[in-house]
């Protein structure tokens, strides 16, 4: 059965989240010392936290998993999108999100997209597409940097592969290191699909790029 560690201070929607949780080895903490005793002696599969700007307790263990490189799928639970808190959180490293009120469905999702996510980190991207498969990537480079439409992508694009175990190595493949992600506390590396329907198409609707303009908007 797969643990899930719980950090939230407020009772109600703790026991909310519990109810959301079941068929989970769910470990629920409070407060920030029951919390960190909680990270480091359950060995989670995965996180959830809520971050509030009335109870620091939540942004603190972010922290703390940072500083301590606990690497673990987690989900932030905010009041609402668009808010500093989610800037933090973003900049922090944190993907998935939920929203007060909280819903069965939204908590099942979300934590299928932090562990799609994770997964996809730890093996070197995510499943090769069929548009990939038996062409040249050098010559499929050279196309998406004449394709390329988003200005941090110009001239990034490259073929990687990464160490998947010992003596393993993931299939080539090619990616783009993109800056702005890095600016925003998103994985750095994003793939062919992504390059294929964002950095060559509709940039904009890129969510880098999305919370990229949150932040300078929310720094002035």
């Amino acid at each position: 059965m797969a643990k899930v560690v719980l950090v939230c201070p407020d009772k109600n929607e703790r026991q909310l989240l519990e109810a959301c949780l079941k068929g989970y080895e769910v470990a629920s903490a409070k407060n920030y010392k029951t919390a960190t005793q909680t990270l480091t002696e359950s060995k989670p599969d995965l996180a959830i936290v809520r971050v509030d700007t009335k109870d620091k307790t939540g942004m603190e263990i972010l922290r703390l998993m940072k500083r301590s490189q606990i690497h673990v799928p987690t989900i932030v639970v905010l009041p609402r999108r668009g808010t500093p808190l989610e800037n933090e959180a973003w900049q922090i490293g944190v993907r998935t999100y939920l929203t007060i009120p909280i819903r069965y469905d939204d908590v099942r999702s979300a934590i299928e997209k932090a562990q799609t996510h994770a997964s996809e980190k730890n093996s070197g991207g995510p499943s090769i597409t069929d548009e990939e498969k038996g062409v040249n990537l050098t010559e499929l480079v050279a196309r998406l940097h004449r394709e390329m439409k988003c200005p941090a992508g110009a001239n990034r694009v490259l073929i990687r592969s990464v160490i998947t175990g010992m003596n393993e190595k993931s299939e080539p493949r090619v990616c783009l290191r993109c800056p702005i992600r890095q600016a925003v506390g998103l994985e750095e590396y994003v793939y062919y699909e992504h390059l294929r329907d964002y950095c060559t198409g509709d940039y904009k609707a890129c969510d880098a790029v999305i919370q990229y303009k949150r932040l300078r908007k929310a720094n002035g």
